[in-house]
């Protein structure tokens, strides 16, 4: 088999899993190239279920890499070799509503996809021929610039068009197109009111936790007043305090430590000190969180909006401004907008139209709304769009690349792969968004704030702590009561005198004083307990009493 060049194939060429080098120059040179050292074979490609490709010496065959378990760098190599010196003609379509992607400054074309495709450009040697979109495709496509430009690569005027071009199904049956750079989400773009009803009013000091969260906070800071109450039991501030009385006084004391940042308790006992320090680190933490969260909700305008769905907007009969490349995507995502959609050109032209009344609803990526909030359509009143915003969730998502000519789409789509698996997009963007975007116009740049709250499960590892706390409280009284009463009873022990064989005499017996205590109602409550002293006399009789008096306060 002879094939281009002069070059004979052996006998059994490409028939089994070898590193067939045949007529390839490279592979005969000081320094081949690394898949010369991988094997391949020619397969039959509509039913072969491996990844291959049309070989360049004979077109009639396919081969793979991957069914003899090597990748294909010989096509890399080969995208590369197409690539390297060649004159592009390109085109630019009108400037991107994202205000950084593709814009115009100082009569050049700059943005994030300029300077990608530049360094694309740089690496393979290859230059630009730029070619204006003719008025034959503008007047084909007069809403939407980019769509006139792909038609410039479909009528082969142009190699390829720069830009952020949503590749879009339609789009893509009038052109080829690389692999995609992103992806743009979209979202229902609704005007936003910050009027709240008076029950909003009262709970929005609660937002910044969920229910759930403020559940759990109320149940620990109860069970934890409780544990202290019977570690502190007759001691200190509740000494004298009947049980009832000095569970719920404990209980007050928890709410009132955690409304006042600090805890409340005067602890005694050690496990009472383990569980106030516990404690005290479970109200630190809440009130830093609660501080943080509350941050977040007050950085981030509390605003709503009466319409919060696109089935809500459609059940109210309201208009919808959305750019014209992208109504066909949006309709098939949702057929009832076909007779509420406002093709218009640009995002520009979608706001305004909110704005004008035209459409009370618009549909755009969430870059058009940023870039609009930045003051980028409107530099001369940047917070125009400050009244709008994103609700609901991703309406879709369309991928952006470039309309490029047939025979460029593969190579070039390996040569932007291999580029951005570098960074290569991504220091573009950074670069172009500090470049030529404003700071944004309608306050600070709010993160993104969960409206249900910070969770019950994020606060899962200081819950575990308090209550670690009141277990090693518990048992450190245990323990250290307990030590107490073993020494006592064996100190008792050791100081009791030797029992007597027989009972004394009466003659030998001593006067003694009695003790009786009077009034003494339950739990200490009522009138004073009163005292009252007896003289007894040998024999055991009363005597006169001595006197009598009153205490508020026994020590036993």
């Amino acid at each position: 088999l002879v094939v281009p060049g002069g070059a004979c194939l052996p006998p059994g060429y490409g028939t089994s899993c070898a590193t067939w080098a045949g007529p390839v120059p490279e592979c005969g040179t000081d320094s081949p190239p690394k898949w010369c050292a991988s094997k391949w074979c020619y397969v039959n490609a509509t039913t072969c279920q491996r990844p291959a490709a049309q070989s360049a010496y004979v077109p009639e065959f396919h081969f793979s890499f991957a069914t003899c378990g090597y990748l294909d760098d010989y096509s890399a190599s080969k995208h590369s070799a197409y690539l390297q010196g060649r004159t592009l003609r390109v085109s630019f379509p009108g400037d991107s509503g994202t205000g950084y992607t593709l814009i115009t400054r100082d009569a050049k074309r700059v943005g994030s996809f300029p300077t990608f495709v530049q360094s694309l450009f740089e690496r393979y040697n290859m230059t630009m021929e730029l070619v204006p979109v003719s008025e034959t495709s503008k007047e084909w496509s007069p809403k939407s610039s980019f769509t006139a430009c792909v038609h410039e690569v479909a009528l082969n005027r142009t190699d390829m068009c720069i830009g952020n071009f949503w590749s879009t199904s339609q789009r893509r049956l009038i052109a080829p197109f690389t692999s995609e750079v992103y992806q743009d989400l979209f979202y229902l773009i609704a005007f936003s009111t910050e009027e709240q009803g008076i029950l909003e009013l009262m709970t929005s000091p609660f937002r910044p936790f969920s229910p759930m969260l403020w559940l759990g906070i109320a149940l620990v800071t109860v069970l934890a007043s409780l544990v202290m109450y019977f570690l502190e039991k007759g001691k200190s501030m509740f000494r004298g305090k009947a049980v009832h009385r000095g569970m719920l006084y404990s209980i007050y004391t928890g709410f009132n430590s955690m409304i006042g940042a600090a805890s409340s308790y005067e602890s005694k006992s050690p496990g009472g000190r383990i569980l106030n320090l516990t404690f005290g680190l479970f109200i630190m933490i809440v009130i830093a969180s609660y501080t943080a969260e509350l941050a977040s909700f007050l950085v981030a305008k509390s605003t709503s909006s009466k319409i919060e769905s696109i089935e809500a907007g459609i059940n109210a009969g309201m208009k919808f401004c959305g750019l014209a490349a992208s109504q066909g995507s949006l309709i098939s995502l949702e057929p009832d907008l076909i007779k509420l959609y406002v093709p218009v050109s640009n995002a520009k032209q979608a706001l305004a139209g909110m704005d004008e009344g035209i459409c009370q609803l618009a549909i755009l990526t969430s870059d058009s709304l940023e870039s609009a909030q930045r003051g980028t359509y409107t530099p001369d009143a940047p917070q125009t769009h400050c009244n709008k915003m994103a609700v609901g969730g991703v309406l879709t998502a369309i991928g952006n690349a470039m309309p490029i000519r047939s025979d460029l789409q593969e190579p070039m789509s390996w040569a932007m792969t291999v580029q951005m698996s570098a960074g290569g997009y991504d220091a573009a963007v950074v670069e172009a968004k500090r470049t030529y975007l404003s700071p944004n116009a309608c306050g600070a740049e709010a993160e993104e704030v969960d409206e249900e709250g910070m969770q019950l499960a994020e606060m899962a590892g200081i819950f575990i702590i308090i209550a670690s706390g009141m277990v090693l409280g518990l048992l450190a009284n245990f323990f250290y009561f307990g030590s107490r009463r073993a020494a006592s009873r064996l100190t008792a022990k050791e100081e009791d005198p030797p029992a007597e064989s027989a009972e004394p005499s009466a003659e030998g017996r001593q006067p003694t004083i009695e003790v009786s205590v009077e009034n003494l109602p339950k739990y200490f409550n009522g009138p004073a307990p009163r005292f009252v002293v007896r003289y007894l006399d040998q024999d055991g009789g009363d005597a006169t009493p001595l006197g009598a008096f009153g205490h508020t306060r026994v020590d036993v």
